[in-house]
């Protein structure tokens, strides 16, 4: 079905709700068709039989005019013998992996409704839950856009279901992550192009919630990507103070990491809290993170190098109880480069980096100075903010610490080359002053993962607006 809004005296805007006296919303759309006209296009599977309501409006209120509305239906012949029927995967205890192939089989316009895309092909999988569980959904296709739509059994299909997520494109993964509770879910893949049949692989795996240890500390033990998530639910109360704010109950939790890793640890509650995470036997905190009320963001990132840790976890308020869950998995996030860019059959011939200055301006570089020697290398100069001591960075213990695996997947492609690290603070000015100093030392190459607000007009007027020109003035590649 293709729903076509158009006119010449104002911008045209589309509402598409469903059948059945909820009227719910499926769908919407601005500028989907030719200049500013509204398009909608997509699939009404069976399951949507009944009365829809289209909304023919403008984009502003109070504009008036002239409008055509056009609305195409074309029945779909199905081929014969094949359908959507899901794939039963059974119950899922830890992980389990399906390669998929997406045929013209089975035909799913109906995420363009979901989506605002148009993936062509779908594939379904059936799974069982047995408890409440942390659930991981992947779907990763080869270099295409790829979406996941997670749906009870009784959902139709045209509904937008329990989540959905769509991958950026360029191949990346459709991803959902939410805790579900025991039962059967349905969960559908879809694929954006068309052509000929491509294969696709999904993922599921699940981390049962499990009771915390009784007492005020529970041993989670070693976490790596192939045990995946580990989850426990928890509660606080008097008898377990916190060591990290005055008056408030805790609860400790122990864990180890073989190697750096990419961490992803966080509460849910129902109130305010707080993770403080430092290395066992240590008096620093390596790091604090303070979680919203029932976020539902619960992965927070850190770069945490090898070792044992304690996680504390803290209501925001003093003498306050309640119960709630924390999650801990790991992402490996290096020492993938090499074989990425297969630079060993470029090191084995003499292409190391040797004599090439490389900059590395990130957030932070937090333990960094724990790899020296081994996964990188001493830094050849280091811009320290405020004055601070030689080594301020590299030997952080604040922030994500995002830039020691930005700076070990570097040195992992070119062992040579010698490194030079700057985190500025979150200034433009700050930057700038970064950047003359890289420069000023040589550097050959840049390498920045930051991002900073709009600043000034885009013409090239404000004082830092020229700062990657000026590096290339100054020959940086």
């Amino acid at each position: 079905m293709t729903i076509d809004l158009t006119s010449d005296d104002a911008d045209p805007y589309l509402y598409l709700r469903g059948w059945g006296s909820g009227n719910t919303f499926i769908v919407e759309d601005d500028d989907g068709g030719a200049g500013t006209n509204a398009r909608i296009a997509g699939t009404l599977e069976p399951s949507s039989v009944g009365v829809h309501t289209i909304e023919a409006t403008t984009d502003k209120r109070g504009r008036t005019g002239a409008f055509t509305l056009t609305i195409t239906v074309s029945p779909i012949e199905r081929v014969a013998g094949t359908s959507c029927e899901p794939e039963d995967m059974g119950e899922i205890r830890h992980r389990a992996t399906r390669n998929g192939t997406w045929t013209n089989d089975c035909d799913s316009g109906r995420l363009r409704f979901i989506t605002s895309r148009l993936p062509v092909k779908s594939k379904f999988y059936k799974f069982t839950l047995a408890e409440r569980s942390l659930v991981t959904l992947d779907a990763t296709g080869p270099n295409v856009d790829t979406a996941i739509v997670l749906r009870t059994p009784d959902m139709p299909l045209s509904s937008r279901g329990i989540e959905t997520d769509v991958s950026d494109g360029d191949g990346r993964r459709a991803r959902i992550r939410r805790f579900l509770d025991a039962g059967t879910y349905v969960a559908e893949i879809g694929e954006g192009g068309s052509g000929p049949a491509r294969g696709f692989v999904f993922t599921v795996s699940a981390a049962p919630v499990e009771a915390s240890a009784s007492g005020c500390e529970t041993a989670l033990g070693t976490i790596t990507r192939v045990h995946g998530s580990v989850v426990r639910s928890g509660a606080w109360a008097a008898g377990c103070g916190s060591a990290n704010r005055d008056g408030a109950y805790a609860r400790r939790y122990t864990f180890t990491l073989p190697s750096l890793s990419r961490v992803n640890i966080s509460t849910r509650a129902g109130i305010d809290s707080h993770i403080f995470i430092k290395r066992v036997g240590a008096s620093v905190n390596s790091a604090h993170l303070h979680i919203r009320a029932n976020s539902p963001d619960w992965i927070r990132l850190l770069y945490l190098p090898a070792g044992s840790y304690e996680a504390e976890a803290v209501p925001n308020d003093a003498a306050t109880g309640g119960d709630f869950i924390i999650a801990a998995s790991v992402d490996d996030p290096v020492g993938e480069a090499p074989s990425v860019h297969n630079s060993a059959q470029w090191n084995a011939r003499g292409y190391t980096g040797a004599g090439v200055k490389v900059g590395v301006i990130d957030g932070s570089f937090r333990g960094y100075a724990g790899l020296v020697g081994g996964e990188v290398p001493a830094p050849a100069g280091e811009k320290c903010p405020r004055g601070a001591a030689l080594n301020c960075l590299s030997a952080s213990t604040r922030g994500s610490g995002h830039g020691t695996p930005v700076a070990e997947a570097i040195h992992d492609v070119a062992p040579g080359a010698e490194l030079y690290l700057a985190a500025p603070a979150s200034s433009r000015g700050a930057l700038s002053a970064a950047v003359d100093w890289m420069t000023a030392r040589g550097v050959d190459v840049i390498n920045m993962s930051l991002s900073f607000s709009w600043d000034g007009p885009p013409d090239g007027s404000s004082p830092y607006a020229n700062g990657v020109g000026v590096s290339i003035d100054r020959a940086v590649r």
